[in-house]
């Protein structure tokens, strides 16, 4: 009688959006197994595989591991859908690339229970590697940042690092529309409204590939990722900007993009696609007309028409 109970209310769910990831997952719900606590349930929302990922979470055979199927939606549809059946009191995320270390969900108890379940974003930290080498360790909100609203922007934590009271998720949904940012859109809107609660401890796996976003965006120098991830940004401050005012004004985001677009615009360069390096400056320029007169900005330009002038003559 005391099992079913603790089966119908564990006190942790933890959603974990796939695509594709059949192989992947597996290694990221056994460290969910492997978890001191034990009182959670996994929600796998699978967003459209052409894999064998629904026989692979079904082999389990387990009440703890839930299989849902949506058509393909993007994961923040997917986080959405897995918050909504969720049964547990508070919500974990985890990518299906990345594992929890063994202690991670008894950390998050622990703090829950010293703030007396105080509503606000529980947050630990992360640890990147790749092949098993660690490449860095997130950072943690210290009073050197202004405030959690600012941190949460500038060090954007991973969705592995949360871990949220039920209702608010519920509360502040991912923005579907939306695949680049879009935890950040949530993380921002949640702190100007509530408190952050930080974990000094790294107690999750992030693994590095080149098939993360933010690769893409800022290395891969994708234009379309950029554009999606800015126009994010700006969807959150034209919904939420009277919000973050007091914490994160606009003008600080303008600021900030302006830098980001020139530095990717510098790499672009470096990586000799000048073509891209054109159509980031152009964007950043329909985003913000003044920066036509930006020093940086004239500068990158005329180097990137002469390079593409200069490799077109050597062909």
């Amino acid at each position: 009688m005391q099992l079913l109970k603790f089966m119908e209310n564990p006190f942790f769910s933890i959603i974990i959006p796939t695509f594709n990831r059949a192989k992947m997952i597996q290694k990221a719900i056994r460290s969910v197994f492997d978890q001191s606590f034990d009182s959670w349930e996994i929600i796998v929302v699978d967003d459209g595989s052409t894999d064998n990922t629904e026989e692979v979470i079904l082999s389990y055979n387990n009440p703890k591991v839930r299989y849902i199927y949506q058509e393909n939606k993007e994961r923040s549809a997917a986080r959405n859908l897995g918050i909504s059946q969720s049964k547990g009191r508070f919500i974990c995320f985890l990518d299906n690339d990345d594992l929890y270390l063994s202690e991670h969900l008894q950390k998050f108890y622990n703090e829950i229970m010293k703030q007396n379940f105080t509503d606000g974003m529980y947050l630990s930290g992360h640890i990147i590697k790749s092949n098993g080498v660690e490449l860095s360790r997130s950072k943690f909100f210290t009073d050197s940042y202004k405030n959690a609203v600012t941190f949460a922007f500038q060090t954007l934590p991973f969705p592995d690092d949360v871990c949220l009271p039920r209702h608010i998720a519920i509360g502040n949904p991912f923005p579907e529309e939306y695949n680049i940012f879009e935890d950040g859109h949530v993380w921002m809107r949640i702190l100007s409204r509530y408190p952050l609660f930080q974990i000094t401890d790294h107690t999750c796996i992030v693994t590095e590939h080149s098939e993360r976003s933010t690769n893409k965006i800022f290395e891969g120098v994708d234009v379309n990722y950029l554009k999606t991830y800015i126009n994010c940004a700006n969807d959150l401050f034209d919904n939420y900007g009277l919000l973050l005012e007091p914490y994160f004004p606009r003008a600080n985001w303008k600021k900030f993009i302006i830098s980001k677009l020139i530095t990717v615009s510098q790499i672009a360069i470096s990586k000799g696609k000048y073509t891209e390096s054109r159509q980031i400056l152009s964007f950043m320029i329909n985003q913000q007309p003044s920066t036509l007169f930006n020093y940086k900005t004239l500068k990158l330009g005329l180097m990137s028409a002469k390079k593409q002038n200069h490799s077109n003559s050597v062909i």
